[in-house]
């Protein structure tokens, strides 16, 4: 296993269900990498398994992992379980430490900045004591101002929404494209693609020892 950091312009999709049997087409038409989602304690629909890891890699793409954001709970021990429970998992897939996991911030919730804040920081906590580099993905209708994210001090890697979301300080090193929902190889993906940001870093990815992305 093998920690992997893009070069800028490297093209990768995010999805929130299963791409196992699309794996081959999406490399095929020069993906580089997959980025799947880490459910939630007590279980979520499209959670990455073990067996859609295997064919991913086969497929020649590496992989990163992005948690979905819960409805309801925004405390900062529930933040600190929910990140712990990412890291759990990721480790459970055979993750590598120091590969980014992401947090999905995005949505309209039932609760203030602050708290939201606070829950958001405490994952990234669990997940950086667990090993791993939190990553947020900045995504639309959320509450929270750039300098709001920008001040979150355990994230040191965002990742830009294709719908118009506020700019952060370090910038981001990745960002989405429009339109939203290609379908390429039977499956619905958003595409992705790398830059570094304002301080020369760029997302860290799993790519199997021996492949070349």
């Amino acid at each position: 296993m093998t920690i992997w950091r893009p070069s800028t312009g490297t093209k990768g999709l995010d999805r929130s269900l299963s791409i196992a049997t699309a794996a081959p087409e999406l490399f095929a038409q020069g993906f580089r990498f997959a980025i799947r989602t880490l459910g939630l304690p007590g279980g979520s629909v499209g959670t990455l398994s073990a067996g859609e890891v295997t064919k991913v890699h086969q497929a020649g793409l590496a992989l990163g992992a992005y948690q979905v954001i819960r409805k309801t709970g925004f405390t900062s021990a529930q933040g600190t379980t929910d990140g712990a429970f990412a890291a759990t998992e990721a480790k459970a897939l055979g993750f590598p430490a120091g590969s980014t996991l992401w947090f999905d911030l995005e949505g309209e919730h039932d609760v203030s900045a602050d708290a939201l804040a606070s829950f958001v920081n405490h994952w990234a906590g669990a997940v950086k004591a667990a090993g791993y580099a939190p990553g947020l993905y900045n995504g639309p209708q959320s509450i929270l101002t750039g300098p709001q994210i920008s001040g979150l001090p355990d994230f040191h890697a965002y990742w830009q929404a294709g719908a118009l979301v506020p700019p952060v300080a370090r910038g981001y090193q990745i960002y989405q494209l429009l339109p939203a929902n290609l379908t390429v190889g039977g499956v619905n993906i958003d595409v992705d693609v790398v830059q570094t940001d304002f301080k020369g870093d760029s997302p860290s990815f799993w790519l199997p020892a021996g492949a070349i992305a």
